[in-house]
C-alpha cells in the first residue's frame, strides 16, 4: 500500500543501487517489476486523485532510477486502470491505463478472479 511503501520506498531504492553496484554481472537485476496498489491505500476512498498522484510520481521516480541503472521498468496493472481518469498539475489529464503504459517497459494487466465455493467449513476461495 501506497500510506506504508512510501516511508520505505527510498531505502529499498538505495539497497537496489547497492546490490547493483556489489553483485556480480551474472547475479545482477535485469528489471523492476512493481506491483503498486493505490487502491488498497487509506486515502483512495476520500481522495483518488491524491493516491493517484502519488502512484504516477512513485512510477516516474522508478522510472528514473531504472533508465540511470539500465534495467527496463514492468508492472501489474489492474483492469479497471482504463476507465479510472487522472487530473493533476505534475502528469496534466487522462486515463490511467493509457498515462501507465506510455511510461513503463512493459505492463501485465491482471484479473482478480475469486471463486468461493460453500462448504460446511465456510468459504473457501
Amino acid at each position: 500500500m501506497l500510506n506504508r511503501g512510501d516511508q520505505r520506498l527510498p531505502l529499498f531504492k538505495q539497497w537496489v543501487i547497492e546490490y547493483q553496484k556489489e553483485a556480480h554481472k551474472t547475479e545482477q537485476f535485469d528489471d523492476f517489476h512493481l506491483d503498486i496498489e493505490p487502491h488498497a491505500s487509506n486515502g483512495w476512498d476520500t481522495d483518488q486523485q491524491k493516491m493517484i498522484l502519488r502512484f504516477q510520481k512513485i512510477i516516474a521516480d522508478f522510472m528514473l532510477l531504472a533508465n540511470e541503472l539500465q534495467l527496463s521498468l514492468e508492472l501489474d496493472q489492474p483492469c479497471w486502470f482504463d476507465s479510472g481518469n487522472y487530473d493533476n498539475e505534475s502528469f496534466g489529464k487522462g486515463v490511467l491505463g493509457e498515462w501507465l503504459i506510455q511510461q513503463v517497459d512493459g505492463v501485465t494487466i491482471s484479473l482478480l478472479i475469486v471463486i468461493f465455493q460453500k462448504e460446511t467449513t465456510g468459504l473457501i476461495s
